[in-house]
């Protein structure tokens, strides 16, 4: 069974799932001058919701008449196969070591018409080589023929180099921010990362977003504190009984 986190599939009628729609429009007036056809996927730190935002994205891209792509380029702790309950023996690895064909990897998601996805295949000894060769690049040229678009997840920037890789054959980059959770000089630390190495970067995406804030949508999916389940969270703040997005 797919993933809650999904809800775009598991609740398409909630606030959340609207607020994929909107992001999924916004990447759409992006694409006025250029088409964005690949993007990638990073965030600052681990656990901002880089995962749950991809796939959610590709679930609404399909909707709309997208033949799309999901490629899992977070090879050191891939996580799409588990988000999708697909099987993860051979993937993106198996292409580049050409172990594998093209055929032998990509896998349909039943429940979306038009969304593929390359799980990350087995963790290889060096990842940040894989995803920066010859091989990965050509890849992606040839799955740009055969795709409207092609999403990639990607590792966080400011604990390795492969985002900043990956983002100099993508389009361009979506860095996502958990609200509370990831301070501002991290933001603006991945943000330069990324200008460093060219990237083109679209746009933030704010996640965990809490229930009460005015401004924000409000999330309804994954676990919530009760009054008695508090717990402390970073920078020492306490999360009292407020639903949050956990992606």
């Amino acid at each position: 069974m797919i993933e809650k986190k999904i809800v775009s599939l598991s609740n398409p009628k909630s606030s959340a799932a609207e607020a994929y729609r909107m992001i999924r429009t916004n990447l759409e007036y992006t694409d006025i001058d250029k088409k964005n056809k690949v993007i990638a996927i990073t965030s600052a730190l681990p656990s901002e919701g880089k995962t749950t935002t991809l796939a959610n994205i590709a679930v609404n891209l399909a909707n709309v008449g997208e033949k799309v792509l999901i490629i899992d380029c977070d090879l050191r702790k891939p996580k799409m196969h588990s988000m999708f309950q697909l099987s993860n023996e051979v993937g993106v690895t198996n292409l580049l070591m050409k172990n594998k064909i093209q055929a032998d990897v990509i896998q349909t998601v039943g429940e979306v018409i038009g969304l593929d996805i390359i799980t990350s295949g087995h963790t290889p000894a060096m990842p940040a080589e894989l995803l920066g060769s010859y091989s990965m690049k050509m890849l992606v040229e040839d799955l740009k023929h055969k795709y409207d678009r092609i999403l990639i997840d990607t590792p966080p920037v400011l604990q390795v180099a492969d985002a900043g890789i990956v983002a100099r054959y993508a389009d361009g980059i979506v860095l996502v921010a958990a609200i509370a959770e990831c301070g501002i000089e991290d933001i603006k630390t991945a943000k330069k990362s990324l200008e460093k190495v060219g990237a083109n970067i679209l746009g933030c995406v704010l996640s965990k977003a809490e229930m009460g804030k005015k401004g924000y949508y409000y999330y309804r999916y994954g676990y919530y504190y009760g009054d008695d389940h508090k717990k402390t969270g970073k920078r020492g703040r306490s999360k009292s009984s407020k639903k949050t997005l956990e992606q």
